[in-house]
């Protein structure tokens, strides 16, 4: 068939939807950790000159110097379902995927030593179909962060290393595989198997969900 012709389906996810995955994940699974990145990311959440504007460092909140395993810090950032009233989740505005990242980690400062921090990261999540991946791939992008606990002329260091983290360390993401979604459909009294074979994902977001239409290729099962 030509790709007017072609069938499809669609399938709609709603932010309920996502939000309890997203509990099952942090409930049921290992709970997300990523060594942090040193490398300055390709793009920059600011420049210099906005930096004390765009990244808000507080550092109203002074946790302690960590303990230091083996005399190493863990350099690291662990996501968390919640901190500082700010959830890790999913939402839908303007045609847009926002995902706000909640986290918590260490880091070993320069003269000050191995400290904990928290923060969160604004990011919006980008989507495409991968042909060589043969997956719908999400991208997050961080808009804006936050760092709690701190140093004030640190913070700006630290807030591109975090960035350059998510961007290096959680991109790309699998939203969903072609094999997830290729069945094999037995045709009772055919005596055969059709086999139904995602070639394509198109993302779109509408009326407050995702809406994947997926393009088909029938053949038959060998």
């Amino acid at each position: 068939a030509n790709a007017q012709n072609a069938p499809e389906i669609t399938v709609s996810l709603n932010e309920q939807f996502l939000n309890s995955f997203l509990d099952s994940v942090f409930n049921n699974l290992d709970t997300p950790k990523f060594q942090l990145s040193k490398k300055s990311p390709k793009s920059k959440v600011q420049s210099p000159k906005s930096q004390a504007r765009t990244v808000k460092v507080s550092d109203e909140i002074r946790n302690p110097k960590s303990k230091i395993q083996n005399g190493k810090c863990d350099e690291s950032i662990t996501l968390l379902r919640e901190n500082g009233g700010v959830k890790t989740s999913v939402r839908f505005a303007d045609g847009k995927i926002i995902a706000p990242l909640a986290f918590a980690g260490k880091y070993d400062f320069p003269f000050i030593g191995c400290t904990d921090f928290t923060g969160w990261a604004e990011t919006k999540l980008d989507l495409g179909y991968d042909a060589g991946k043969q997956a719908l791939i999400g991208r997050a992008r961080v808009q804006s962060l936050k760092l709690n606990g701190v140093p004030n002329l640190a913070g700006g260091v630290l807030a591109r290393i975090v960035q350059g983290t998510i961007d290096r360390r959680i991109n790309p993401v699998n939203i969903l595989k072609a094999e997830q979604v290729s069945p094999l459909v037995p045709v009772q009294y055919a005596n055969g198997t059709i086999k139904l074979r995602a070639v394509n994902m198109s993302p779109e977001i509408t009326n407050g969900a995702l809406n994947v239409k997926i393009t088909y290729e029938f053949s038959k099962a060998n």
